[in-house]
């Protein structure tokens, strides 16, 4: 089963959870699994790349940091272990 952007129901379901224990304290209070998404995804759609189908999220770390869009707080260094789950969950 998957969501309504194709995502499957698993995999969304993990990224969620793993928003919800690693983004607390007060930095964080504000924001919902919907504002940490499109950082989980973005690593869900690097691991689909074929360049980076070898797995290995070293390979593709400076890639991922020059290409992530964000603005604070969702800059490359808060987001960075979003992105990299959202890459091995995807893998797996």
């Amino acid at each position: 089963m998957q969501s309504t952007d194709g995502i499957p129901i698993a995999l969304e379901t993990a990224l969620e959870n793993d928003a919800r224990e690693r983004f607390q304290g007060p930095l964080w209070e504000e924001y919902t699994y919907q504002d940490f998404r499109p950082a989980y995804l973005f690593g869900v759609e690097l691991a689909k790349d074929p360049r980076f189908q070898s797995g290995n999220m070293d390979e593709v770390d400076d890639f991922a940091h020059q290409t992530w869009p964000g603005k604070y707080p969702f800059t490359w260094i808060n987001m960075k272990e979003a992105i990299e789950f959202g890459f091995a969950s995807a893998k797996q």
